[in-house]
Order: structure tokens, then C-alpha cells, then sequence
């Protein structure tokens, strides 16, 4: 991929800009905006609870990446490693977001294992390879661009405008049944509704009825959407200049580019400034040198956070009736404190005066962790090289290289005292930490290659080499404990309680990984190729006896159209078959082998305990074994071309956490056992139907299919765990025989046999009988990813439109679940009248709330019959979405949904100016552009939601819709000049 597929849509890194444009390749960003992480994935998942993460190759040296998600302190990725609890929840990135796209000249993924090999273990999971900009012909020139774009929030939930608060017809006590459903205050005799964060009270009729405020004002939905104002419109603004310096011995490209971005939540900022440097000095025909330098700052304040406290909770829902603007008046005091209910706290006559806590807890907290809890976050990264070449012979060169990428992070964290210190004598409020950190990773090669003519027809290339990839991280954290002593001074030594320190509050890793590498290319008249590779490698992270390990790689690739031109049509131009097959090898993460014990201290002494996590000294690296078979063709001078790719992928001895008995002390230890399996075909198109002078229509597509599947796992277990939902009514297991990502919940029992054979069974209340044990409902992993792009272009004018799809398998949405138990969901607005049913609560109250579920009913005489059973409407809602820790209840079942989408991705207008134009003032090529990205779904199979939003890049936390901050759907511009 080239830069201009890259930055036309203003997308704050390239990895978003991947989205449906590449064969095989799924890409999935967590929210956040610039600030957030972006997952990519390879020809399917290769791992289970290592990383699946490609290697990311800048300018020819490997560099920091991993995973990100909503923090968790034990976790080994950079981002979210020494993380406080006021920290769990944000949304993180990982390093490829770093690299500025605007930097980027080429873009290259390799996905099989043939052609990842060299790069080493990282690559296992595929390699993307990127090329910066250099500076091209002779004298200066600089370019020039500005982007502006507006953020919106898209895809907010939306919410029934119908019924008010309340729990429910059956929790009217009598005096509620003698006034409709509403509570009276003995004091004024006026009505008010029984506030809560359940949405099941009476229906809206406008009558007066007493706020929260201690007003009067109409019983009406407020807001159809007030989830929408809690987040506001954000900007991003990104500037760059490049100075390119070209000349016979040297070349320079100086390029700074700076993105200041309001996000969209109600606080914070995030600024990221990029400077890049990369040139050529040519001493002599023989010696070179080639340099270059990355420094990215960044400073975020406030990071965005999953809105999990906003999407999920049953004590966090909030229906139409909500005052959003009133909140933000009412979250605080004005003496700075949290707000509480009607005749508490230091101020109550500014408490809430009518209404449970339920009614404002969440968005309360909400607007308290937004404007009272602040992070600051300040990270530095270099990313340098030198590699100097020495041209021995003609056919005969020798080339180093030397590089290092350096991340340190700094990050502060303090929340407002919440309440007075004086209010209790065993604690106190708010809170402060700070963290320190910093990841290092050193890298080096040397190569000497061969390329030579052997004769007319044959060429020879062959290289040998040695590389080291040195890593270390440090993180050193401190935090207040029991809130401050003096409120909102925020400093280490003004903790509430004695300080805690333990082995999480500082962590460091160390490991080292070389290798030796040989490759050999044999060419035939330029349409016959061989190529094999071999790499060596040896990693500290592994025990002595196994640490070093071998892996080859090999393909050949036939030119047919060049071997047989003078038989091929004169509409042929090209085409190419290949064949590969490669190893690639895998260490464990760091002490993965060795942990034994865990270190910790008291006063005067210390101690060993065993980990969690137990180290095995018999790990071996595990492999992956691929085989690939493909066909690459170009057509009527390159206006059509197609390729088609079939690959077999293995993994071997996996690297996996299995369960230990409780006797050992540890929960689970590294083992190297089982199969996992990829298979899959990759089909791309393109083609220019329409060409002529002034205007040219060009469509392009891409299609991938991929078959994952666990031949096996350690002896003795057929699955393992990888997540569960809903308070563990629902499961996702990895079974041996079928693809990763099961999902599994209690369903209905139904009739195994006779004339009712299949018919669910109801209870005598009404109600579905559940299975006790977890059962099959559907797989996370899709059927078929792709894109679908047109451009069309008309004299200066080109419009480029970029459409990406999924279809096949499920995904878990726990945020569906809790909007219908509280009656939020527009789905439960019908639920009384007309088509219901007469129905008797315990409480005396009679309403026409009644249904009969489909299915049979126990006839008493050990058989079966019609069920006849009245239930209550929202009695079913809650029992199929409430609250639950087992297989049944509830039944987990309907929070599952198909996972299939189509979206338009990406539109761009662009214009090229004249150039008689733009002469007289000095500037060779302007274009102008407009933009829009992620702007509605042609089809998507999940209700109210977005079934994109995650909050990590892992694939685990991509099993459901998450509590992420809202997605976004943007609209912008973009001035180019090169003068």
C-alpha cells in the first residue's frame, strides 16, 4: 500500500486505515479516538492466551507493539503494566499507533510464514513491514498539509420514551396502587414516581409530579436521548510539514506533524507531536550510511474511559426522564463534595430530594469520575537507526545496522475528595498515585549479500547474517491508601492510611534474543524463482536445554506469462504462480520458565511465595508450520488483475496456561501442549471497466475465508476457559474438535420425545424451564471479512468510497442485556394493553400486563399439554436478563447475537488544482479534500448497539460489545501543498 491509501481519510494511525483493504487481514480499534488501540489479525487467530498481534517492522528494525486494553496490573504489555485501580477501565493504546501515517511511503503485509521467517519469533503471527518517506530527485522541497475533522458520537443506545422510573407493577406498595403507581410525599401531598434506575413505573401522561430538585414539572420523557449528552463533539486538527533535501551524496527528509485532539468526552485533551528525520550520506562508490530518527511526545489528560458505568450495571441505567443539564448542576455541593440523597451530607438542603440514590447513581458517577478524577499522562518515544553499507565488490556488499526504540511514560492520577474527612473516623476520600515507567528495546544486525549472474539465464543472490534484539521495562508505581488526609492535596504523603507497597508497585523484565540467518535465491531467466531461508534463533526466555531453535522456510514462484510469452495472448500481461512453505518459531514471554517464586517484605523481613502463575524449565518454543499456494494475474495492460491464495496453517506444541490442582499452590502453570489449526482462502480484484481521457470508474474487492480449529490440547482436557459474561451465566470455551471462541449459556428445555417432541417447557409460573448446564450457541469467529472499494474519477475530481464487511459468528452483548432488564431498551415499550392479558400481582394489583409464552405445560398426569400459564410481561423481561451466577438464571441465551455488518467506511472528495493555478505563488501541486469515516452500516444483525466497540485489542476482550466510550463517526477536511 502506498501513502496516499493511507492519509486520505485523516485516520490519526495507519492500522485504521487498513480497514477492508488488504485480503485476510481484520482490523478492530478500540474507541478512545487517537488515543485508543487498534487490533490486527493475520489469517486468523494463532494463539490462545499468547498475543496475536503481527511483528511491525519500521525501516528494516523490529519494534515495541503489543496489546492494550482497559488496564490490568498484571498484565505484560507496556500499556497497561503498573496501572492503580483509579486507572482500570481507560482506554489504552498500543505502539503501532504511534508511527505517524504521514511519514509513511510504503506499506507491505507479509502474512505467510515463508515470508515472515526471517523477522523471527515475533512474526509467528505475520509481519507488517513499513517504508518511511526519503527524499527524492535534487534541491529542496517542502510539503505541506493541514487536516481538520469533527467527531461526532454515532451509535449511541437508544431508549424507550413511554414509561418512567420504577421497578415494576409488582413492587407497588398500596399506597401506589391507590395513586397509579406514584409515591406522595406526606409533606406537600403531591405525586412522584418511585425514582429508579429501573425504567418499569407508570406510563408518561404529563401530570405534575414532585423532581429531584424538590421542583414541580410535567411527568414526560425529558430527553429521547440523553446518553448523548454526556459526551459532546470532538475536533481532531492535524498539521505537518516535510523539508525534503536532495543531492548527489546525500538526502535528507525532515518532517514535524502535530495532532491536537479534543475528544469526546466531557474533559480531558490529548496533543501528540511527531519528529522525524531520515537521510542518506554517500561517502564514496563503496560506503554509505543510511539514518534515521523518530521522537514521539504525547500528553493525555484524562483518557477516555469504557463506558461500562454507563452502558452496563443495573444501578447505572437512566431512562427519558433524566435531566442531564440539571445533573451537571446537582453531581456536586458547593463545598466540592459528591452529592447524596434527600437529608444527607454536610448540605442537605442540596441533596436530592426525591428519588432513591438508584435514580442518579449512575450518571452521577459518571459526571463525578469526568470532572472530579483527573490522569495526566506524558510519554516519549525514540525510534532510531543507523545502518551503514559497504560495497566490497560489485556483487558483494556488507550492511549493519543499529537501532534502539526507547518509551519512557509518566502518569499522575488524583480524584476530589468525595466527602469530609471529618465524616468518618475509619476512612477518608479521594485519592492520588503516580507511575513512572520505561521500555527499552536495543536492536542490531549485520548481513553480508551475495548477487551474482551465473551465465545468460541464472542469477544467484545469497545473504548470511547475525541479529540481537535486546528488551527491559521498569515500572515503579505509589499510591495513597484509604483516601487523603487533608482533602484534595494531592501528594503521596498525605495517604489516609499507611502506605501499601508490594511486588506489583514495581516490575521489571529483562530478555534477550538472537540468531543466526542464512538465505539462498536462485533465479532462471527472470521467470522461474527459488528461494529458502534459515534462521537459528536463541531466546532467554526460554530454559538452557531448549533455548535455541531452528526454523527454514522455502517457495518458488513461476512467471508462466514470461516462460510462454510468445503463446500468450497479447492481453496477458502477467501472470505468476507460487508455492511456499514455512516454520516459524515461538518463545514464551518472559519467565514464562522460570518463575518459582514471588518475592515480598515486611518490616524486618522477607519472604518467597509461590506465584500465581508457575514457570516450566521443560518449555520448548512452539511452531508454526504453513503451507501456501497461490495465483497473482494482471489483465488488458493492467486494467484487471486478480489473486487467489489457499494457505494451511499449524501450530504445534502450543504455548498454554493449564489449570493446577490447589494443593500446588498456583492457579495454573506454562505447559507446551496441543494443535491448532488455520486454514483458509484469500481472493482479490480489481479491474477499471471505464477509462477514458477526462473520467475513469476503478473497483476493487477483496474476500477471506478462514477456518480455525484446536486438534488438540493437554492430555485429559478437551477445552479451555477464554471468558464468560453475565456473571458467569454465560461462558466462552475453546473445545478440542472446533474453532476457537464457543460460546455457551443455559437454553429452554424442550421435550425429548413423543407428540410434543421439541416444544419448550413451561413452569407453573409461567415461565421457561432452563437447562442447568452451559450449551452451545454459536462461535465468535466470522465466516468471511473483506472490503469493496470504487473510485471514480473526472478531470481533477476523485471520489474514493471504502466498504468493509463481516459475516458469520456471534458475539456477546452484555450492554443489550442490562437496557432490557431495566426497561431502558425500546424493545420493552410494549408492554401492557391491547394483545396482554389480565394479570394478579402478590400485592392485590390487577393490570393488563399478562402473556402466555409458547410452549407446553406439565398436564399433572405425567405428560404434556398447551401452556395456559399467565406470566407477568416484565417478570419475563427480568428473568431472561437480570442478574445471575449460574447456568439458568437468567437465561443468559438472549444476550448473544449474531455478529454480521456491512459499513461504509471511508468517502473522500478530492481536487486537484491546476497548476497554471497555483504557479504564481510558488506551490507545484494543491489538493483539496473532504472526508467522512465510519458512516453507517448498510446492514448490521445487532440491535441498538455497535457491534464493533471493544475495549482492548486482544481477542478475548473482542468477544463482546464492551462498556467502550462511544464510537464515532467523522467528517472532515484536508489542504495539501507541495512547494
Amino acid at each position: 500500500m502506498k501513502s496516499d491509501d493511507l492519509i486520505k481519510t485523516g485516520t490519526p494511525n495507519f492500522a485504521t486505515a487498513l480497514y477492508g483493504k488488504a485480503s485476510g487481514v481484520r482490523i478492530q480499534n478500540t474507541q478512545g479516538g487517537a488515543a485508543g488501540g487498534v487490533s490486527i489479525t493475520v489469517r486468523g487467530l494463532s494463539s490462545i492466551n499468547g498475543n496475536t498481534q503481527p511483528l511491525v517492522i519500521l525501516n528494516g528494525v523490529p519494534i515495541r507493539n503489543g496489546n492494550s486494553g482497559t488496564g490490568s496490573s498484571n498484565s505484560s504489555d507496556f500499556s497497561n503494566i503498573g496501572l492503580g485501580s483509579t486507572q482500570m477501565g481507560s482506554v489504552r493504546s498500543n505502539g503501532l499507533t504511534d508511527i505517524n501515517p504521514e511519514d509513511i511511503d510504503q506499506l507491505t503485509i507479509l502474512k505467510g510464514a515463508a515470508a515472515t521467517a526471517l523477522y523471527g519469533s515475533e512474526a509467528a503471527n505475520g509481519a507488517i513491514v513499513i517504508t518511511s518517506k526519503k527524499a527524492k530527485g535534487t534541491g529542496i522541497t517542502v510539503d505541506v498539509n493541514a487536516t481538520f475533522q469533527a467527531n461526532m458520537v454515532a451509535y449511541v443506545p437508544e431508549i424507550q420514551t413511554k414509561y418512567g422510573p420504577g421497578t415494576g407493577n409488582g413492587d407497588w406498595t398500596a399506597e401506589m396502587i391507590a395513586n397509579d403507581g406514584f409515591r406522595k410525599d406526606a409533606a406537600t401531598g403531591k405525586l412522584y414516581p418511585a425514582y429508579s434506575a429501573y425504567q418499569w413505573g407508570p406510563a408518561y401522561d404529563g401530570r405534575e409530579v414532585l423532581y429531584i430538585d424538590g421542583s414541580t414539572r410535567a411527568y414526560s420523557p425529558i430527553s429521547s436521548n440523553p446518553w448523548k449528552q454526556l459526551f459532546r463533539t470532538g475536533t481532531d486538527q492535524t498539521y505537518n510539514i516535510a523539508i525534503n533535501q536532495g543531492g548527489e551524496n546525500s538526502s535528507n527528509r525532515f518532517s514535524y506533524t502535530t495532532l491536537l485532539e479534543t475528544p469526546n468526552a466531557l474533559t480531558g485533551s490529548y496533543s501528540k507531536h511527531n519528529f522525524s528525520l531520515i537521510g542518506n550520506l554517500k561517502f564514496n562508490d563503496k560506503l554509505s550510511l543510511d539514518y534515521t530518527a523518530n521522537y514521539i511526545t504525547q500528553h493525555v489528560v484524562n483518557r477516555s474511559q469504557a463506558s461500562i458505568g454507563m452502558y452496563g450495571g443495573f444501578n447505572n441505567m437512566f431512562g427519558a426522564f433524566l435531566d442531564i443539564p440539571l445533573m451537571k448542576q446537582m453531581y456536586k455541593t458547593s463545598l466540592g463534595y459528591k452529592n447524596n440523597d434527600r437529608g444527607s451530607g454536610p448540605t442537605p438542603n442540596e441533596a436530592f430530594q426525591y428519588g432513591s440514590d438508584g435514580f442518579v447513581h449512575g450518571v452521577r458517577e459518571i459526571l463525578w469520575d469526568t470532572n472530579e478524577h483527573e490522569s495526566d499522562e506524558l510519554e516519549q518515544r525514540l525510534i532510531a537507526s543507523v545502518a551503514p553499507t559497504w560495497k566490497i565488490f560489485p556483487f558483494l556488499t556488507a550492511k549493519g545496522r543499529l537501532s534502539t526504540d526507547y518509551t519512557f511514560s509518566k502518569m499522575t492520577d488524583q480524584s476530589n475528595s468525595s466527602f469530609p474527612s471529618a465524616a468518618s473516623t475509619n476512612e477518608s476520600s479521594g485519592s492520588y498515585s503516580t507511575l513512572s515507567k520505561y521500555y527499552q528495546v536495543t536492536y542490531g544486525d549485520i548481513m553480508l549479500m551475495f548477487d551474482k549472474s551465473l551465465g545468460e539465464k541464472f542469477n544467484l543472490t545469497a545473504n548470511v547474517g547475525w541479529q540481537a534484539r535486546s528488551e527491559k521495562m521498569n515500572s515503579l508505581s505509589l499510591g495513597t491508601n484509604g483516601g487523603l488526609m487533608i482533602e484534595n492535596t494531592f501528594m503521596i504523603g498525605n495517604s489516609y492510611k499507611t502506605i501499601n507497597v508490594s511486588n506489583d508497585n514495581e516490575r521489571k523484565m529483562e530478555l534477550l534474543k538472537t540468531a543466526w540467518l542464512e538465505t539462498i535465491g536462485l533465479s532462471y531467466d527472470d521467470f522461474l524463482f527459488l528461494d529458502l531461508t534459515g534462521r537459528q534463533e536463541k531466546s532467554s526466555t526460554l530454559p538452557k536445554h531448549s533455548r535455541s531453535y531452528f526454523y527454514p522456510s522455502g517457495s518458488v514462484s513461476f512467471l508462466y506469462t514470461d516462460a510462454f510469452r510468445d503463446n500468450m495472448p497479447s492481453w496477458y500481461g502477467y501472470g505468476k504462480l507460487r508455492v511456499s512453505y514455512g516454520i516459524v518459531g515461538n518463545a514464551p514471554e518472559a519467565y514464562a520458565a522460570n518463575m518459582a517464586y514471588t518475592f515480598g517484605s515486611g518490616p524486618g523481613w522477607s519472604y518467597n511465595q509461590v506465584p500465581n502463575n508457575l514457570g516450566n524449565e521443560n518449555l520448548k518454543p512452539e511452531k508454526t508450520k504453513e503451507f501456501e499456494i497461490g495465483i497473482e494475474n494482471k489483465l488488458f495492460n493492467n486494467r484487471a488483475g486478480f489473486e487467489v491464495s489457499y494457505y494451511n496453517k499449524k501450530i504445534t506444541d502450543m504455548l498454554l496456561k493449564t489449570a493446577l490442582a490447589p494443593s500446588s499452590g498456583s492457579e495454573t502453570m506454562w505447559v507446551n501442549s496441543g494443535v491448532m489449526s488455520n486454514k483458509g482462502v484469500e481472493i482479490s480484484a480489481y479491474g477499471t471497466p471505464i477509462e477514458t481521457k477526462d473520467f475513469s470508474l476503478e473497483l476493487k474487492t477483496n474476500l477471506a475465508f478462514n477456518k480455525n480449529k484446536i486438534e488438540s490440547l493437554v492430555e485429559g482436557i478437551n477445552f479451555v476457559e477464554t471468558g464468560d459474561f453475565a456473571s458467569k451465566v454465560g461462558k466462552n470455551y475453546s473445545y478440542v474438535g472446533r474453532p476457537m471462541g464457543d460460546f455457551l449459556a443455559a437454553v429452554n428445555q424442550v421435550v425429548e420425545e413423543g407428540p410434543y417432541k421439541g416444544r419448550k417447557i413451561v413452569n407453573s409460573d409461567g415461565n421457561y424451564v432452563m437447562s442447568q448446564d452451559y450449551e452451545f450457541i454459536g462461535n465468535a469467529m466470522p465466516k468471511v471479512v473483506g472490503g469493496l472499494g470504487v473510485t471514480l474519477s473526472y478531470k481533477r475530481f476523485v471520489l474514493d468510497v471504502m466498504t468493509d464487511f463481516r459475516f458469520g459468528g456471534y458475539i456477546a452483548n452484555d450492554c443489550y442485556r442490562y437496557t432490557m432488564a431495566t426497561g431502558v431498551n425500546p424493545e420493552t415499550e410494549n408492554r401492557e394493553g391491547e394483545g396482554f392479558l389480565p394479570y394478579t400481582y402478590t400485592n392485590g394489583l390487577t393490570a393488563q400486563t399478562g402473556i402466555i409464552l409458547e410452549g407446553v405445560v406439565s398436564d399433572g398426569n405425567g405428560g404434556w399439554k398447551e401452556n395456559d400459564k399467565v406470566i407477568a410481561y416484565e417478570d419475563y423481561i427480568n428473568s431472561k436478563n437480570a442478574w445471575g451466577t449460574s447456568p439458568g438464571t437468567p437465561n443468559a441465551t438472549y444476550q448473544f447475537f449474531k455478529n454480521n455488518w456491512w459499513k461504509l467506511r471511508e468517502v473522500s472528495l478530492s481536487y486537484n488544482f491546476p497548476k497554471d493555478l497555483i504557479k504564481h505563488a510558488a506551490i507545484k501541486n494543491l489538493t483539496l479534500s473532504v472526508f467522512g469515516r465510519n458512516l453507517f452500516y448498510f446492514h448490521k444483525s445487532i440491535p441498538n448497539f455497535d457491534p464493533e466497540t471493544s475495549n482492548g485489542t486482544d481477542w478475548k476482550s473482542q468477544l463482546s460489545i464492551g462498556g467502550s466510550a462511544s464510537p464515532t463517526r467523522s467528517v472532515g477536511v484536508s489542504l495539501r501543498a507541495t512547494f
